[in-house]
């Protein structure tokens, strides 16, 4: 787990894993997001979910996976800080001599993924280990075990240095760090909305807000309102339908009302239904 300690250090670089965000690829954030991390915008908070803690707990046991299978050695839980003192990188696995790196991974499906021992990895993984390159010049290779958690199968992957595209996130990450956070000029994007929660405030403090935009969250409101309404009116509907049932079917599929067990843990262990929808098995179109 990250502690208070380092996540505290890690705003003083650009990390492996900030590298994506500076450059466009990460889909869970900007590099206006990061921004607001760096500069100390946003309240420190632990916003690990439980798909994240699971991976830093499997990371031993994937490293563990790799090393038995490949016979290698490497360093583990790493931290080197570049020569120009702005990116830095913290390496699951780094090997003495400085030739080659381990980077874990844990994901739910293979979607994004290639070939077995390719470089045919998610953007964001090869932003992620170019950085780590940048970081140490001698990099040769960073080797990526991955777990995939859906059908608990194991793939290895391998990147290999290249220097163009090492030059060109460098100066992205250096223009970025010189031009935004130095300078405390915001980069012209969005933030997601998790992120603008998370903004320190100052205490009463007031601006001007656009009108149209207030207008448009107070319609969002009374929308999301009445289709909370609707949502409920049709779901009393179709449970008056149902009666006594626990499921109910026609061409569409099948509706279920079935009982299940909440476990106790700090409260005591309750029983509530859930509505479920299931689409028929042979896909048959609806009937006019």
């Amino acid at each position: 787990m990250i502690t208070e300690k380092q996540r505290i250090e890690r705003k003083k670089f650009v990390g492996s894993s900030d590298a994506s965000a500076i450059v466009g690829c990460n889909p869970w954030m900007s590099a206006l997001d990061l921004y607001y991390d760096k500069t100390g915008m946003t309240e420190d908070k632990d916003i690990s979910n439980d798909a994240m803690t699971a991976g830093t707990y499997c990371e031993t046991a994937i490293l563990n996976w790799f090393q038995d299978l490949d016979g290698i050695s490497f360093d583990r839980d790493k931290q080197v800080i570049a020569e120009n003192n702005i990116q830095a990188a913290n390496f699951d696995g780094l090997n003495a001599n400085l030739q080659f790196a381990v980077e874990a991974k844990m994901t739910r499906s293979t979607d994004e993924w290639g070939e077995v021992g390719t470089n045919e990895v998610p953007d964001r993984v090869m932003i992620q280990v170019m950085h780590q390159m940048a970081v140490v010049p001698r990099l040769v290779v960073v080797y990526i075990p991955v777990l995939f958690a859906a059908d608990m199968m194991f793939r290895q992957y391998e990147v290999r240095r290249d220097d163009e595209l090492i030059k060109e996130l460098t100066q992205q990450e250096l223009h970025f760090w010189h031009e935004h956070v130095a300078k405390k000029i915001p980069p012209a994007e969005s933030a997601h909305l998790e992120t603008l929660k998370k903004l320190k405030r100052v205490p009463n403090k007031k601006v001007e807000i656009n009108p149209d935009t207030l207008q448009l969250w107070l319609e969002a409101k009374i929308q999301a309102n009445q289709a909370v309404k609707e949502k409920k009116a049709i779901e009393a509907q179709m449970l008056s339908e149902l009666g006594d049932a626990e499921q109910g079917d026609c061409d569409l599929g099948t509706l279920t009302y079935f009982e299940t067990v909440r476990k106790g843990y700090e409260v005591n262990e309750t029983c509530y239904r859930t509505l479920r929808y299931k689409k028929p098995l042979n896909n048959k179109p609806r009937t006019i």
